[in-house]
């Protein structure tokens, strides 16, 4: 659809967008993961410095789109969890759980080399235990065991991976 807006100008134009886009997620996630503003700046800057990425937004390539929905499928998968040292509704964790599913399919879908790192991903929402999850189940539930809950976040970020990936695959079918 890019193509017939504005040709490869605006496949540019949007990669270049999804740049600043890629640098707000991680900055975000090294936020959420360290706790330290300064942390998430030099992590955005050293990802647009440091990467391929950047010399790929000027190509028409589907990498923008796919790096860009990994970092995100990242950030809403640890968001699923909840902050540290405290706890997040059930309701919360399956949203940002689907969140995460549906960005892992985008990042597929635009290019099947993010299957390798979505797969786990989303794999690690079945299994992972918030820290709400542990003190449901601490002392009673060997801690090796995904909970009720972790099946019920991996299931979301499952549920948000192929309502993307349903589409692609049937409009695959018949480009192919």
């Amino acid at each position: 659809p890019a193509y017939r807006l504005g040709g490869t100008v605006a496949v540019v134009r949007g990669n270049v967008l999804l740049l600043g886009l890629l640098a707000l997620v991680v900055a975000r996630l090294t936020r959420r993961l360290t706790g330290d503003p300064l942390s998430g700046a030099c992590a955005a800057w050293a990802t647009l410095l440091a990467t391929p990425v950047s010399a790929l937004a000027s190509d028409t390539s589907p990498y923008t789109v796919m790096i860009t929905a990994v970092a995100g499928a990242v950030d809403f998968a640890v968001a699923s969890l909840g902050p540290l040292g405290a706890r997040l509704s059930p309701r919360a964790s399956r949203r940002y759980a689907a969140a995460a599913g549906l960005l892992a399919g985008v990042a597929v879908g635009s290019q099947p080399l993010g299957f390798p790192t979505m797969a786990p991903l989303l794999a690690s929402l079945f299994v992972i235990r918030s820290e709400a999850d542990e003190a449901l189940t601490s002392g009673v539930y060997p801690s090796w065991l995904p909970t009720r809950a972790s099946i019920t976040r991996g299931l979301y970020g499952l549920a948000g991976a192929l309502a993307v990936l349903g589409p692609v695959g049937a409009l695959n079918r018949v480009r192919f």
